[in-house]
């Protein structure tokens, strides 16, 4: 048995919950395409213990044009939308993502272009048979008109569609980053998604939390004296942590980044990686968060004790739901499972020991 299960920062006790969270509890999964390169396919998505997926990425040109970030993936693309479908479970593609700001921005400034950007979202919907898509855009202020009139005219053009498809964008946790959102705009999405995740950022000289509980509580806060509706929104846990080479715990510095892929490592890994003496694995109860030490690198994640919390701090405030970011990270034994530890604070009903059907 894995000797992170011994720790007793790391038990859960998800099983045995009492209180039945919301029915409109949200828990929702990111499959970026690149999990396919992983061997993360389609037919590993644990759906029963899932109400939304979340595919990425769609990236506009400067024309409006639409299409998968990865040609290579329009298999899997379309498997996972298939599936998902079978399964009961709502499927939604993000346009946008990572380093595409300026895709966005060359989309949506120009009023004809952003028309016939609209136009295209539209039938990507309706060619695949989709639930909706998610705006995953962090605009900079100069880029406010624009996003406010993407998200309107989405609206809009969503309104006059039958089913009427989800619209979700992603939001920043932190007051520095939303120069460029009109909260006003947020009015027409159903929910939306706050990017509770890689806090640290690259300026970081010391090491932070990879998450953290008490941050996320606070930007729940300022969205919601922003006017946003807190039952829309919904915070990242991130599946994945970061290491930092030197580092001897939080606060301390490191010369860089530690071992896995550019520092970063998924959870699954960070389970064999912690099966031995070589990491002292604890909970910071100031942060809410996992910090694994060693004598060569700090590793900064989420774990069972930080993601419960993060899934309680939800229940507790009403919020709508928990965004796991991303699924092919997950740990597939269900006792040590962050999204089944999600998902038996929001919906215990599930059986999270049942076989995937």
């Amino acid at each position: 048995m894995h000797r992170f299960l011994n720790l007793s920062v790391l038990v859960a006790t998800f099983c045995t919950f009492a209180t039945v969270a919301s029915a409109e509890s949200r828990v929702i999964g990111y499959v970026p395409y690149w999990a396919q390169y992983s061997q993360f396919f389609a037919k590993d998505v644990r759906y029963n213990f899932l109400t939304h997926i979340h595919y990425g990425y769609m990236t506009p040109d400067a024309s409006g044009a639409i299409a998968l970030e990865d040609a290579g993936a329009q298999a899997n693309f379309e498997e996972q939308v298939k599936m998902a479908k079978e399964k009961g479970v709502k499927i939604l593609v993000s346009v946008g993502g990572p380093g595409k700001a300026e895709a966005m921005r060359a989309a949506t400034s120009d009023d004809a272009v952003r028309m016939t950007f609209v136009k295209n979202i539209i039938g990507l919907v309706k060619q695949y048979g989709l639930d909706g898509i998610e705006i995953d855009w962090l605009p900079e202020a100069t880029d406010k008109g624009a996003y406010t009139s993407l998200l309107q005219e989405l609206a809009q053009a969503f309104s006059q569609e039958s089913p009427r498809p989800l619209l979700t964008a992603t939001l920043p946790w932190n007051e520095s980053a939303i120069a460029g959102i009109n909260p006003d705009a947020l009015q027409g999405c159903d929910y939306v998604t706050v990017q509770t995740i890689d806090m640290m950022g690259e300026s970081a000289t010391v090491a932070e939390p990879n998450a953290s509980t008490p941050v996320i509580a606070k930007a729940m806060k300022m969205w919601i004296g922003l006017g946003v509706d807190p039952s829309k929104l919904v915070p990242m846990v991130p599946f994945y942590g970061r290491s930092l080479k030197g580092a001897t715990g939080l606060g301390s510095a490191f010369t860089g980044v530690g071992s896995g892929n550019e520092g970063v490592l998924n959870y699954r890994e960070l389970m064999e990686k912690f099966d031995g003496p070589t990491y002292k694995v604890t909970f910071d109860e100031a942060s809410q968060s996992e910090v694994a030490v060693s004598s060569e690198e700090t590793i900064v994640f989420s774990g069972i004790p930080s993601v419960k919390s993060v899934a309680t701090l939800v229940k507790d405030n009403n919020y709508g739901g928990v965004a796991a970011y991303d699924l092919s990270g997950d740990y597939d034994q269900w006792k040590v499972s962050l999204l089944v530890t999600i998902g038996s604070v929001l919906r215990p009903q599930v059986d999270y020991k049942a076989k995937q059907k």
